[in-house]
């Protein structure tokens, strides 16, 4: 999938379409607002549970040590829940959150005054002219259909980057570009590898998030069905364990297939 099949122009058109849509999805920050809204709260706590463990890995691979001074970038801050982590897990985070959505960011600086919140398309631009130790964008990109404005938005975040700062992003990478439905869109590994070589970002790991939580409240299969009458914690426990022991998905949605991608700045 070469990027010179595609025109550098950016779409305001997509922008206008995921302000508007993360503004009408906000209503009470909740998980479910944020993860997979058909899903009960418990399944998304678990699930988020799940990207929790998944970012702690990731900053392990980097070598991050979470009692040193850090700066953070957190594109897509969405209701705050990796704020919320960065703001336990770390010792003195200078955490910056930054989001499509005035409504979000607007609610991220209530939540967590100590922070800092500005409202921006990251795929434009972002106002702020610093660079820092880590820039996430977690669950987040895929939901950029338009891929001059993806590859701007991988561009722009990797210049917010300190040199041999950690980038921490998102896909389900498969084979082919690969659209399930009207807002999200996901993009195959030599896709990244393209825009990666171009920005100086070197591919640390790649790894699941998940074994099969994200379908278990909603998938159609017979084993899902019959996983639905379990207790979440107890479908959470095989997730992890499934996922520890590294065995073949059965009936994985592309939610189940979402991967972490780390990378170091040259």
């Amino acid at each position: 999938m070469a990027l010179s099949n595609y025109s550098n122009k950016r779409s305001s058109s997509e922008s206008e379409r995921l302000k508007a849509f993360w503004n009408t999805r906000y209503q009470n920050f909740s998980l479910q607002e944020s993860g997979i809204k058909p899903q009960s709260l418990a399944f998304n706590k678990a699930m988020y549970a799940c990207k929790a463990m998944a970012y702690r890995k990731a900053l392990r691979v980097g070598g991050t040590k979470t009692q040193a001074p850090v700066s953070i970038l957190d594109a897509g801050s969405g209701q705050g829940f990796f704020a919320q982590l960065v703001q336990s897990d770390f010792k003195s985070p200078d955490y910056t959150g930054v989001d499509i959505s005035e409504k979000a960011i607007a609610y991220g600086a209530r939540k967590f005054p100590n922070f800092h919140w500005f409202c921006a398309d990251f795929s434009a631009d972002l106002p702020e002219d610093r660079l820092y130790d880590i820039v996430q964008s977690i669950e987040v990109l895929h939901l950029i259909i338009d891929d001059s404005n993806h590859s701007s938005a991988v561009a722009n975040l990797s210049a917010c980057l300190k040199s041999g700062g950690l980038f921490i992003l998102t896909d389900t990478l498969p084979a082919e570009r690969c659209c399930p439905n009207s807002y999200i869109c996901f993009r195959p590994e030599s896709y990244y590898r393209q825009i990666f070589g171009r920005l100086g970002l070197e591919m640390l790991a790649v790894f699941d998030t998940y074994y099969w939580i994200p379908d278990v409240g909603q998938g159609k299969g017979s084993l899902h069905r019959v996983l639905r009458r379990l207790p979440t914690w107890f479908c959470y426990a095989l997730d992890r364990i499934f996922l520890a022991l590294g065995l073949p998905k059965i009936d994985a949605s592309h939610d189940s297939c979402m991967k972490m991608i780390v990378c170091r700045k040259r």
